[in-house]
């Protein structure tokens, strides 16, 4: 990526942005380990899934086809039980357990969050504590 960019003379990259939560954790197989490497920042969007991670079943989940084609399966129903049960046992909530693990990872710099509401804030973390979670 830089290699190209700096053999054109064009302005290398400093950061990478992508999708990343619990469920979909594609950029650990390259991009992560190369931003690491280089050390080139990690934005990431979509840290609760899409609000599937936070439970929610509100009129974007059933109307928006990029959740239902994302998540849903088997495979992240399974996934959100365990997460569930985990958060419970530590005192907190699925979201905050989800947004907290994406945040404590050293490559992401920053997670973009989306709530659909002011009272959804909450449920992104809004009030989480990566140390105690």
């Amino acid at each position: 990526m830089n290699g190209i960019a700096r053999g054109n003379g064009w302005t290398e990259f400093t950061n990478h942005q992508c999708q990343y939560n619990l469920l979909y954790r594609e950029e650990e197989r390259e991009m992560l380990p190369y931003c690491r490497d280089k050390g080139i920042g990690v934005t990431c969007f979509s840290p609760l899934a899409r609000g599937f991670l936070a439970g929610d079943t509100g009129v974007r989940s059933e109307e928006d086809p990029s959740i239902k084609k994302q998540y849903g399966d088997a495979f992240d129903l399974e996934a959100f039980v365990r997460i569930e049960t985990i958060a419970k046992c530590r005192g907190t909530t699925a979201s905050e357990l989800a947004f907290a693990w994406v945040c404590v990872k050293e490559v992401i710099c920053a997670p973009i969050v989306g709530p659909a509401s002011v009272g959804k804030t909450h449920r992104t973390g809004g009030r989480y504590n990566a140390g105690r979670i």
